[in-house]
């Protein structure tokens, strides 16, 4: 079949299978050559953000573990169930 002849659709899956056949012989190659695929990198923080959330880190820690102060609190209980139980 002659590229002529083709409908639109039919290109487009053309050119979605060379694109994964391409993508997978990048993967291929990696691992025959011994390196890593497509490493992904740490986009760098910004020492005011790496501030900011250690800050409010350490203001969520002062305040779950705050002398005094009790985090858990009991389940609540339906009348009926407190009935039954007092039985």
């Amino acid at each position: 079949m002659s590229a002529v002849t083709l409908t639109v659709a039919q290109l487009k899956e053309a050119a979605s299978l060379a694109e994964e056949i391409e993508n997978l012989q990048t993967r291929l190659n990696g691992i025959l050559n011994g390196d890593q695929v497509e490493r992904r990198t740490r986009r760098p923080m910004s020492p005011k953000a790496r501030k900011a959330i250690g800050d409010a880190q350490r203001a969520r820690w002062a305040k779950a573990h705050a002398v005094g102060t009790n985090t858990q609190t009991a389940p609540k209980v339906s009348e009926a169930v407190s009935e039954v139980v007092a039985a």
